[in-house]
């Protein structure tokens, strides 16, 4: 299991609208607020490494991904709860 000393403590700064989309695909997958960042991200970079830079094309790219999945995963609550 992992350690504290296996992560490194930031502050993000995210929109309000994105931080409760964030809220709700990780409630919907099961997951803390911090380890759906923290998924979110290793999808986009692999668990091999991030990137050491990013262009404003590719960062738009990630935010447009990110905010899919998130979409999708609110979908999917969604319909599991139109279910019940």
């Amino acid at each position: 299991m992992a350690s504290q000393d296996d992560f490194i403590r930031t502050a993000l700064r995210v929109p309000p609208a994105l931080h409760a989309k964030i809220h709700e695909a990780a409630k919907a997958a099961g997951r803390t607020f911090n380890a759906e960042i923290v998924y979110q991200l290793e999808r986009a970079y692999g668990r091999s490494g991030f990137a050491t830079e990013i262009s404003a094309e590719d960062f738009e790219a990630l935010k447009d991904e990110i905010n899919k999945s998130m979409f999708d995963l609110w979908l999917a609550k969604q319909r599991k709860d139109a279910e019940n």
